[in-house]
């Protein structure tokens, strides 16, 4: 039986009626120095990134966020900055993050990015038999906080970020510090910290690939196997004219067209309808 919850922990949040914590946006290469000198004296950070995969048609990174020895940090992407020497110290340190697959993947792909080791509190809450993972979930069951989940659907590549999206990007990271030490203790009453350092090793490994998409069988999509030879051939070739639309038009594809109605149309020629006939 897993151990009671421990009693809440007060933590700034924006929805409690306290203060978000203090931040660091740093902009400039000048603003980097702090930082620097900050993850030069400890062994682990806590770690985030704000992507814009809902808005563009390549994924970019747009924020980074940090807390390190207590302070937040936040590094605005979407500006010229010399990076190298970020990205050498994180390889050094210990990450703590929250559903880190995409964002090791993501940062694979950046910069070739490897973390040295890794606590991700998402598989750790998987590893409890926690029906809900997500950090809101988490943090709601944990320490009584209600985050504002508006910056999950925000467009992070647009400048200036509002005061509203700074704040909910500190919070992601704020929090995780005191989620990790709680997640600790379960798992070490139930005997299952060496299987969580082993899915995080292996979380590494597999973001180490980035995103590799295999062009042979990308377009088959949705409930592709409702298809046959025409309607596999209409898909084939619809598939790819959403691909340059939404390049063309640097958005992701799904807006341009969703996979569920690629299918669709694939379907009707093949039944001998007409794509109008499902639009």
């Amino acid at each position: 039986m897993a151990p009671a919850a421990p009693a809440p922990v007060r933590i700034a949040s924006a929805t409690s009626g306290e203060r978000p914590p203090h931040f660091t946006l740093i902009d400039t290469p000048a603003g980097l120095a702090p930082l620097y000198a900050a993850l030069d004296r400890v062994d682990e950070v806590a770690m985030d990134t704000e992507a814009d995969n809902m808005f563009h048609y390549r994924t970019r990174v747009c924020l980074l966020q940090f807390l390190v020895d207590g302070e937040v940090y936040l590094v605005d992407l979407m500006t010229p900055l010399p990076l190298d020497p970020l990205w050498q110290r994180l390889a050094e340190k210990h990450l703590i993050m929250h559903g880190s697959d995409f964002d090791i993947r993501l940062l694979h792909d950046l910069c070739r990015f490897r973390p040295r080791s890794l606590f991700d509190t998402m598989l750790a809450a998987q590893l409890l038999n926690r029906p809900r993972v997500g950090l809101g979930a988490l943090l709601e069951q944990h320490f009584g906080l209600q985050l504002d989940k508006s910056g999950q659907k925000a467009n992070w590549s647009k400048r200036p970020l509002t005061p509203k999206l700074l704040d909910y990007a500190a919070l992601d990271v704020w929090h995780l510090p005191a989620l990790r030490d709680l997640l600790t203790r379960e798992l070490a009453v139930l005997n299952r910290l060496e299987w969580l350092d082993q899915q995080c090793r292996r979380q590494i490994e597999s973001g180490l690939t980035g995103f590799p998409r295999d062009e042979e069988t990308a377009w088959r999509v949705g409930p592709a196997d409702r298809l046959r030879g025409r309607g596999l051939s209409v898909l084939h070739a619809i598939w790819h004219w959403r691909e340059r639309w939404a390049e063309d038009l640097d958005t992701p594809p799904f807006k341009v067209c969703n996979n569920d109605l690629l299918v669709n149309i694939a379907l009707a020629i093949e039944q001998g309808d007409s794509a109008e006939s499902v639009l």
